[in-house]
């Protein structure tokens, strides 16, 4: 367990503490991020950036490798003496079950209960000669099935009895996963629903596996 506690101030007027408990997730690009409770955000892939040294010619190298971790983040915030206190805690959940292919800039979606559905997103690559390649992750829709959500910033957040599964393929239709764009999504019923798509999630027996057009309101979300 380590702690780190910062402070900045506004001009000196004012001062705002930050309390962080854990190990902060390595830096990256595209991360995956859903909030889970009022407190309680999830963090999964994203493109670990790798700094390489400099070449002939001065400049910065950097290579990238695609992660498929899972961060929980719990955060809140008090009074403490006239002083705001941010508290922050960093945990890796134990997740048992198969690991999805790693990725950046998946789609997540919480039911608002237990399950958090992701599919989408791009991976990189590189081929003989050095060049970077983004491609699209595997058509696949996973579950992560959390359970204790509840908010805690001392190292105390429940993450037993978390799991992957694999549901089924799914075809991302109208979604262009190729694209590094924010997408916000949730999940109603047997659809996962972002601001301009819908995504049946139900029986592949019942609907296609694909994402088709649909316009949809933020507000629905649960």
């Amino acid at each position: 367990q380590s702690m780190e506690i910062t402070a900045s101030a506004n001009n000196g007027a004012t001062a705002a503490h930050v309390i962080k408990y854990g190990v902060a997730p390595y830096n990256r690009l595209y991360p995956g991020l859903i909030l889970i409770d009022e407190h309680v955000s999830l963090m999964f892939g994203g493109r670990l950036i790798f700094l390489e040294g400099e070449n002939e010619e001065g400049v910065i190298t950097t290579t990238f490798e695609d992660s498929n971790d899972v961060t929980r983040m719990d955060s809140d915030s008090f009074d403490f003496s006239g002083q705001t206190i941010v508290t922050v805690s960093f945990t890796e959940p134990t997740i048992s079950g198969s690991l999805p292919p790693p990725r950046a800039n998946p789609i997540l979606a919480y039911d608002g209960g237990e399950l958090v559905y992701m599919f989408g997103g791009n991976k990189v690559s590189y081929n003989a000669l050095g060049d970077m390649e983004i491609t699209n992750a595997p058509d696949e829709l996973w579950t992560l099935r959390i359970a204790g959500a509840d908010s805690a910033v001392a190292d105390e957040s429940n993450t037993e009895g978390w799991t992957w599964q694999f549901i089924k393929p799914i075809h991302s239709g109208v979604y262009d996963a190729s694209l590094n764009t924010r997408h916000v999504a949730w999940a109603v019923d047997n659809k996962i629903l972002l601001e301009n798509a819908e995504c049946w999630i139900g029986p592949q027996t019942i609907s296609p596996n694909q994402c088709i057009f649909s316009s949809n309101a933020c507000t629905s979300k649960p």
